[in-house]
């Protein structure tokens, strides 16, 4: 799984005064491009990389350490960014601000939490939303089992969609099913007809999931897709069985509260926090 951080950050020298001045070939030094360059180093932070460091972010990005220098100082002084006593920085208090926000607007917030902790407590197992974001699901909420052996799953990370039951909820039903790979179109053909899709350890060893779309409003279009998750060695296919009913009665409570921002109705933003 790629919710936990991995790897050891490096540990970078101090910028002096001294530090290469000098612009990118070919590039102007404009507001607009120190804007973009701004927005490429939050870009660059994610669950693999929570700490970054200026060498580092200048080789990812392609551009001097002082260009990075001069974004990570205009971030910090909008608290968008921290530095850590390792010399490398993270995501600050306002990003985190600025991310729980977006999520409370597009109702992934304490709106579905009641349906979310309902299902968790009808099947015992770790309970997923997520959503599609280019060719990636986005995980927007997550609510753990108390169960010791639990998968590790985390808002904001990211997973194939044809690997997971959650992706193969949007390929079958938000894509076309004659486009997807010849070994993939038999079950993208049974999930739009069924409705639920299945991860029969696929994505990650040891673990089984199950889930279904949650509709945008009395439309068919996806807005998302609620899941149920656990180890194989409790998530039989009795127990698969048996959850599908709970998820989509969750799903069905969901998804007017998510339809809500995708209408864009005036006050929606109040109505799903």
């Amino acid at each position: 799984m790629t919710g936990a951080p991995r790897g050891r950050w490096e540990v970078h020298d101090r910028m002096n005064d001294n530090a290469d001045q000098t612009p990118e070939r070919g590039r102007g030094s404009t507001p607009l491009r120190s804007v973009g360059h701004a927005l490429d180093v939050l870009e660059a932070f994610d669950l693999d990389h929570p700490e970054l460091g200026v060498t580092e972010l200048a080789r990812r990005m392609g551009v001097t350490p002082s260009t990075i220098h001069r974004a990570l100082v205009t971030l910090a002084a909008h608290r968008l960014v921290e530095p850590t006593r390792y010399r490398t920085y993270r995501l600050g208090v306002r990003a985190i601000e600025i991310g729980s926000l977006a999520l409370q607007h597009r109702g992934f917030g304490g709106a579905i939490q009641p349906a979310m902790e309902e299902l968790a407590h009808a099947v015992n197992e770790t309970v997923n939303v997520a959503i599609l974001d280019g060719d990636d699901i986005l995980y927007v909420a997550v609510l753990e089992s108390n169960a010791v052996l639990r998968p590790n799953f985390a808002v904001g990370q990211r997973g194939p969609t044809d690997r997971t039951a959650l992706g193969k909820v949007f390929l079958a039903l938000d894509r076309e099913v004659s486009d997807q790979p010849p070994n993939l179109r038999d079950e993208l053909a049974r999930v739009r007809v069924e409705q639920v899709a299945y991860d029969d350890e696929e994505s990650d060893p040891g673990v089984r999931c199950v889930a279904v779309p949650i509709f945008d409003g009395g439309s068919s279009r996806v807005a998302a897709a609620l899941s149920v998750s656990g180890p194989a060695i409790r998530m039989g296919d009795e127990k698969i069985a048996q959850a599908i009913p709970d998820l989509r009665r969750a799903a069905a409570r969901i998804a007017p509260v998510i339809s809500f921002w995708n209408r864009g109705e005036p006050g929606a933003s109040r109505r799903s926090t």
